[in-house]
């Protein structure tokens, strides 16, 4: 009993901390956005490759 307690208990301090806000917010903006842009950057090869056998199939 008492660690199932223990296991929900710890759930909900990791759902408290996952949804909080950030206690650095200017920072936190900064990683998001530099994240943001290598996520497309990145992902600039697979739209090409998704791209031109959509257009093959299409054709």
């Amino acid at each position: 009993m008492i660690k199932a307690l223990r296991t929900v208990g710890r759930y909900l301090i990791l759902m408290n901390r996952t949804f909080s806000r950030p206690e650095r917010m200017r920072m936190f903006f900064k990683q998001f956005v530099k994240e943001i842009e290598q996520l497309g950057v990145n992902s600039i090869g697979i739209v090409l490759l998704i791209s031109f056998f959509i257009g093959a199939v299409i054709t």
